[in-house]
């Protein structure tokens, strides 16, 4: 993932701006909040959302793994 913080700062910018003109009330700040922390140089280990989506993915790819499907 270190290798593409420029494309996650631009995905978790872009979802930011489009849940923040939601109707319903999003949670559009976390993903600002890491946007503008992966732009500053914080290393994605050290960022809440960033550590979720690492998480998730091992998750999913393990399911998968698990369930044959490689």
């Amino acid at each position: 993932m270190p290798q593409r913080v420029a494309k996650w700062t631009n995905l978790l910018a872009w979802a930011a701006l489009m849940l923040r003109h939601c109707e319903e009330d999003e949670p559009w700040h976390a993903f600002f909040v890491s946007a503008k922390e992966l732009a500053r140089g914080r290393p994605i280990a050290e960022i809440p959302l960033m550590a979720r989506v690492a998480d998730n993915t091992v998750a999913a790819y393990l399911n998968r793994s698990y369930n044959g499907w490689r």
